[in-house]
């Protein structure tokens, strides 16, 4: 589990590295809402989000590699754009 912080982009990046991929995972990132409340440049979104994708969706021998987002509903609009 990690929160975006203020450094969204070098949060997730490094805590993918630590994912080594030797059994089924799911990532939980809480406070997702930081993305957009914190000051992350549409730059950072789009570099987290991409870096999440790729993570999810590469060639595994594990069947699953999930990826929860956890936010508030309060900031939902701003959410709605990478």
């Amino acid at each position: 589990m990690a929160t975006p912080g203020p450094d969204p982009r070098t949060t997730v990046l490094d805590t993918l590295a630590r994912l080594d991929g030797s059994r089924s995972t799911c990532l939980v990132l809480d406070q997702f809402e930081e993305l957009w409340t914190l000051g992350a440049t549409a730059e950072d979104r789009t570099a987290v989000v991409e870096a999440l994708l790729a993570w999810a969706t590469a060639p595994s021998p594990h069947p699953a590699r999930v990826v929860c987002l956890l936010y508030t509903s309060d900031a939902a609009d701003e959410r709605s754009s990478v």
